[in-house]
């Protein structure tokens, strides 16, 4: 059985459901490719309802996520979905920007079933104006009104993606909100979105070290098929599945959720992961990129063993 599939199935690894309300954005993030993304449009009621049956039929259900490549409370009948996600006892989270996050909205969300939210906030400030274009006395404000009715009732999650903007800045930034009650935080350093950003990479320029790489993860027992297609499972406003939210531009429609069960669309994840995919070969979530791109820098004297091998010692405890 296929290395992955046996990770799926073991009681360890459960699995979340990212379902895109919509892909339309209200903001214009310093570290997201929003002019990459194709046309934009809401998902309908039915195409929601099956997606969510789909999930469910999956058997390892972790988490349905409402976020995709939008923000999901641009849907005129959020409030409807998380409803509907409530009555049928499902674990699910809601990621927004929190513009939107009116005081009627937060009651109807919270009197609906609203268990778990998670905002992204990745700067203070003025530096959050020059990340997010928008205005942070309206974001913490309406983040702070969000607390005050929800009085305990909705986990709170903050979800911060670090980059050279702000990674100075990381300690202010849990210390402003732990200040006004959240707890729990998401650091992520940003990726570059299967190669739509450029960070610099070398191995972006070239397929040097490809086979020596993979050499390394499989005698290091580290999964040289990339997780994240099959860990998250990326459904679009239209009823596609795509091979992950890493496809921004959505070249790899693999089917819908009215003609294929989850698995189904597992076994063509790893038949395009067994080609040439072109995404997946200049995305910097793929751990087989990454240690090329640490054996690139270790031949041009920009890093060391000790630091390749670290790297490969990481990627290791994704196998145990």
């Amino acid at each position: 059985m296929n290395e992955i599939k046996n990770k799926l199935n073991g009681k360890k690894y459960y699995r979340i459901v990212d379902i895109e309300l919509t892909n339309a954005c209200n903001m214009n993030c310093m570290f997201c490719p929003r002019d990459c993304t194709p046309p934009q449009g809401i998902m309908n009621i039915e195409t929601f309802k099956c997606a969510t049956e789909r999930a469910v039929e999956m058997g390892n259900l972790k988490l349905i996520q409402l976020c995709g490549l939008g923000e999901p409370l641009l849907h005129p009948k959020a409030v409807e979905m998380v409803d509907y996600l409530n009555k049928k006892n499902i674990d699910f989270n809601v990621s927004t920007n929190a513009s939107l996050l009116t005081s009627e909205l937060s009651r109807r969300l919270i009197d609906a079933g609203l268990k778990s939210i998670t905002f992204s906030v990745s700067g203070l400030n003025q530096k959050y104006e020059q990340i997010h274009k928008d205005d942070f006395p309206k974001i913490k404000s309406n983040i702070l009104n969000f607390l005050k009715i929800v009085n305990g009732q909705c986990k709170i999650q903050m979800a911060v993606t670090v980059f050279d903007k702000n990674k100075d800045d990381i300690d202010d930034i849990r210390k402003n909100w732990e200040n006004e009650g959240v707890s729990k935080f998401f650091f992520f350093e940003y990726n570059n979105r299967g190669g739509l950003i450029d960070k610099g990479y070398y191995f972006t320029q070239s397929k040097k070290f490809c086979g020596e790489a993979k050499k390394i993860m499989i005698d290091n027992k580290i999964p040289h098929e990339c997780l994240t297609p099959f860990m998250s499972v990326f459904i679009g406003w239209n009823g596609n599945y795509y091979l992950c939210c890493n496809d921004y531009k959505k070249n790899y429609a693999l089917g819908t959720v009215f003609d294929s069960t989850i698995d189904e669309i597992d076994d063509r994840k790893r038949n395009l992961l067994n080609s040439d995919c072109y995404i997946c070969g200049k995305c910097d979530t793929y751990p087989l990129n990454i240690i090329r791109e640490y054996m690139f820098r270790v031949e041009k004297n920009e890093a060391t063993e000790n630091q390749l091998n670290k790297k490969i010692e990481e990627y290791k405890s994704w196998g145990n």
